[in-house]
């Protein structure tokens, strides 16, 4: 039994690691509070980072909403040798 959970641990972290490849995605981020995100590629380096933050959805006497939007530019550190955007 120990061996199967090994063996499935080291395969979800295995399949983790390969990145994806896409031009916009969304999100739903649910706990203690729940956000929606969007990204949207803008070019290979560069996105916009969306999101709405909604909190005190869960017994809160009051509903706290954050909004916030990021600008995210990529670009390569020379020093730092096989790196890739």
């Amino acid at each position: 039994m120990k061996r199967i959970l090994v063996i499935l641990a080291v395969l979800t972290i295995s399949i983790s690691a390969f990145s994806q490849s896409y031009k916009n995605a969304i999100g739903l981020k649910i706990g203690y509070d729940v956000a929606v995100t969007y990204k949207a590629n803008l070019s290979e380096a560069n996105f916009m980072d969306f999101g709405v933050n909604l909190s005190g959805l869960f017994g809160a006497d009051h509903l706290n909403v954050l909004a916030s939007a990021f600008y995210n530019w990529n670009f390569p550190i020379a020093a730092a040798s096989g790196l890739s955007l």
